[in-house]
């Protein structure tokens, strides 16, 4: 992929569109393209972070808690980012391919990274996004007991 495409993508992305220059040079180099079969696990609930997070280009993955599907994720959406910001850095639920194939970046980022001043707003905008998926998992019945932490 070159930068070009991933700036249109990043453009396109809700929760990461605005973001700057910079900073979409910085997760360039430091993104994977991955191409998965329909079924495939990307994070396993209970897993400790492995410093990564998504952004799905095409098809839909499948958010499941404890073996029930809490919802799902489509195209332009980050996700995986909720494991930096848990107390535990643990992985909060399971995410599977619901379609027969999805399109996904996986970026690199240590959480000493993320916490940098280079990648500040960034951070910001994974915590907006992770207390909404948290203040919307909760209102709908479903329960996050992990208490999820800001840095300062």
């Amino acid at each position: 992929m070159e930068y070009n495409e991933f700036r249109n993508i990043w453009n396109k992305s809700p929760e990461l569109a605005g973001l700057d220059e910079t900073m979409a040079s910085g997760l360039f180099w430091r993104c994977e393209e991955q191409t998965l079969p329909e079924g495939a696990v990307i994070y396993q609930e209970g897993a400790p972070l492995d410093f990564t997070f998504g952004l799905l280009l095409s098809g839909d993955l499948i958010v499941e808690k404890a073996s029930s599907i809490l919802g799902g994720i489509f195209e332009r959406q980050i996700f995986g980012e909720m494991a930096y910001f848990t107390n535990e850095r643990t992985r909060t639920a399971t995410i599977r391919v619901g379609s027969l194939q999805a399109i996904v970046l996986k970026f690199t980022l240590t959480s000493e990274e993320l916490s940098s001043p280079a990648f500040s707003t960034l951070r910001t905008a994974l915590e907006l996004q992770t207390w909404d998926r948290f203040v919307n998992t909760s209102q709908s019945g479903s329960e996050y007991p992990e208490v999820i932490h800001h840095w300062g």
